[in-house]
């Protein structure tokens, strides 16, 4: 499944960001109202350049014993 690259604004004096920009611009915009929101913390404008997902998962059962009810 293909989706649109998107950015990130990350400031590297604390938080982690937390908004996906979905292009270059809106991201540039973001991290100057934040700058200016934020004397002397610098923003960092970040593209995804690629993602890894691991898919694999793992089940257990339990057992519930004869009425079905765990407790």
């Amino acid at each position: 499944m293909s989706e649109v690259p998107f950015w990130l604004v990350w400031c590297e004096n604390g938080g982690e960001p937390r908004v996906k920009q979905v292009s270059r611009t809106i991201a540039e915009r973001e991290a100057e109202r934040l700058a200016k929101l934020n004397p002397g913390k610098s923003f960092c404008v970040l593209p995804c350049v690629a993602r890894y997902t691991e898919r694999r998962v793992t089940v257990e059962q339990f057992d519930l014993g004869d009425d079905g009810i765990p407790f």
